[in-house]
Formats: structure tokens, sequence, C-alpha cells
């Protein structure tokens, strides 16, 4: 019998460059210095004072963002290094447009393009990195000064999980617009649903 086998491509696609938007404080309900002053105060809980967050979903979350480089996903390819003073969004500069510029500023984060994250990883200055290694790959753990690495779970999930009154608001607003959205017990009746 024959054995098929794959052909893997040569090349990865490019990485696209869709320009990314502010998620208005409205939508949101927390500002992003507020996110990265409790993320700093669980990673010091953890005996570390930084984290190369990688999810992008995460990273939308901190930052309030949005994009659209995954088909259905309002997230954008990048990283974000929270250090204990700074922290710095490593992403291709074309994707931000003058106002997300303006609005990192304002918020205190600083940008690096996208292909420098091995260099930033080098160049951290504080005391432990909080890493996960199940969730990088070798070339970024091998990037990192081992002595100052902690190993541990990153506390983002768990928070971006717990969703605060605005958003909760948000997404009954999303349910009572669009009916196929409703839980079933809801679409059966009849005039506006009550959540």
């Amino acid at each position: 019998s024959r054995r098929r086998t794959a052909v893997l491509p040569s090349s990865r696609p490019s990485i696209p460059k869709n320009k990314i938007e502010i998620q208005p404080l409205q939508y949101a309900g927390e500002t992003t210095t507020s996110k990265l002053a409790r993320i700093r105060k669980a990673l010091a809980e953890q005996q570390a004072d930084g984290i190369l967050v990688s999810a992008l979903d995460e990273i939308a979350w901190i930052l309030n963002l949005r994009g659209n480089d995954v088909h259905c996903n309002p997230v954008f390819v990048s990283y974000l290094l929270i250090e204990p003073t700074k922290a710095t969004l490593l992403i291709d500069h074309d994707k931000l447009t003058t106002e997300v510029q303006s609005y990192l500023e304002k918020e205190q984060i600083g940008t690096r393009e996208y292909d420098e994250m091995l260099s930033a990883l080098q160049e951290y200055n504080g005391k432990a990195l909080l890493v996960n290694s199940d969730e990088m790959t070798h070339k970024v753990y091998n990037a990192l000064n081992c002595r100052r690495a902690v190993a541990g779970t990153s506390p983002i999930p768990a928070m971006k999980a717990v969703k605060n009154e605005t958003e909760i608001e948000g997404f009954k607003h999303a349910m009572l617009r669009v009916p196929a959205l409703r839980p079933p017990a809801l679409r059966s009746r009849t005039g506006p649903a009550r959540l």
C-alpha cells in the first residue's frame, strides 16, 4: 500500500497588517492602567515582577484595543511585555493609527517592532519574569535569562474571566438586540426578553 505524506509549505503566511482600534472605556469598563496594576500585584504574589503576554485575546483585553487579524476574533498579532514600571507592546508599527499611538502614549505603553521580541526579553531588567514553559516556544524560553525566570501560571485569564459591571451590561444588551443569541428559555417568549 502507498503511504501518503503531507507536504508542508516552505514559508509562513505574512502577518496581517490590519489597523487596530481603541475599545472605548464605556464598553471596557476598566482602564488599562488599572488592569496593569492588578496584574503586577498578582505577579508579586508569585515572586515575579514581569510577564510576556502572548495570548492575543489577553493583550486586546489588557490594552482595551481591538483588531481583526484572526477571522471572527477581535485580536491583533503582537506580544505585550509587562515590566515592574513599564509595559511594551511588540507589534508591526504599520498597524498603529495616529489615534492608537496617542492612546498608547497616554496609557504609558511603549511600542517596539514585533520582531524585536527576543531582544526585549534579553534586555529585561526586572527581578523575575513569570514564565509558563508549556505556553512558549523553545526559542523564547532560551532567550530568557534563567536566573530571572519564575515558573508559574499567568493571572491574566482568571482576571479576564471575571466580568465587570460594564461588560455584563454590554453582554445583556447584545442578548436583547440579537434574538438568535438569546438563551433558549428566552427565545420562545413574545415581546422583549428580560435578563
